[in-house]
């Protein structure tokens, strides 16, 4: 990896992410470098995108788990179902050693018979109570090209000595995860953590959601500088504020809508104990529920 790596968030298109990673910043569009809580997050959002829309449209990337004491280990990961059936790479797996080793095939019929009898040794060696240290593998697959060139189409991500796993491809056009300023409604890369107009965004990813929800409150009234939101269930915003004159506003509106999809959002993307590190205010009272006030800047003028 370059010397010259930052910590930052990245996306694609904005709806692909964020995930936080690091990265070279010259290098921003082809080689983000990810941690493996990250790379988990990764791989479930491209098989998730391959299961709605399809093999043809999407590469997935994929973690396996296990042990340094496991023993060895034969995967199969299959495709999407299509008009020639379900395609599928047998992935096998040495555990053991200095870190582990895994080789990509074709899925024969051999291959799923190994799967089997494999399957079944590992089960007795989790029954076994083994406690060698968590490992992982990473594969990334292009699908469409299966047929054409396996090698090229279906691999190993390599770890860095860091434990980041660069994963993705030259046509994935990462860019950077951005903030919004409430004050001046401009936004920056996440990593620029000062906004010019001098206020600098709150230090958590929701945190920043709070202000990109006050963002887009402020199309319909730039006064706001607050919400009462209630987080039993779906995120609802109950009330919005002008320091403490309750507003009035058109609940149907799209922004407002807006506001609520970003909160809701980033709550389901939310890392354990992120909300108490937000600086939302929990609201007082019995009958009030899970609900927070969530202040940020007017918009100036």
């Amino acid at each position: 990896m370059s010397g010259k790596m930052i910590d930052t968030r990245v996306t694609i298109d904005g709806t692909f992410g964020p995930f936080d990673c690091r990265l070279d910043p010259r290098l921003c569009y082809t080689k983000p470098w990810f941690p493996l809580a990250e790379t988990r997050k990764v791989a479930a959002r491209t098989q998730y995108l391959a299961y709605k829309h399809g093999n043809s449209s999407t590469e997935t990337i994929h973690v396996i788990e296990g042990r340094t004491d496991g023993p060895d280990s034969v995967h199969l990961i299959e495709g999407v179902p299509g008009r020639n059936g379900t395609p599928a790479v047998a992935v096998r797996i040495r555990w053991k050693g200095a870190r582990p080793t895994a080789t990509l095939g074709e899925a024969t019929a051999d291959a799923r018979r190994e799967v089997t009898r494999k399957a079944t040794a590992r089960r007795k060696a989790a029954r076994s109570g083994r406690t060698g240290a968590p490992r992982a593998v990473v594969v990334h697959i292009d699908w469409c090209g299966l047929g054409e060139d396996f090698d090229e189409a279906a691999f190993v991500v390599e770890p860095s000595a860091d434990g980041l796993y660069p994963v993705g491809a030259p046509e994935w056009r990462w860019d950077f995860a951005s903030w919004w300023c409430p004050a001046c409604q401009d936004s920056q890369p996440w990593h620029e953590v000062t906004c010019p107009c001098g206020l600098s965004r709150p230090a958590t990813p929701l945190g920043a959601a709070g202000w990109n929800a006050g963002c887009a409150l402020h199309c319909l009234t730039p006064e706001a500088t607050s919400v009462l939101v209630d987080l039993d269930g779906s995120a609802r915003i109950v009330d919005v504020h002008a320091g403490d004159t309750r507003i009035d506003m058109d609940r149907h509106a799209e922004p407002f809508g807006q506001a609520e999809e970003i909160l809701r959002t980033a709550l389901a993307e939310a890392k354990p104990g992120e909300l108490a590190a937000t600086g939302w205010e929990r609201a007082p009272g019995r009958l009030w529920g899970r609900r927070y006030q969530i202040t940020f800047p007017a918009s100036r003028p």
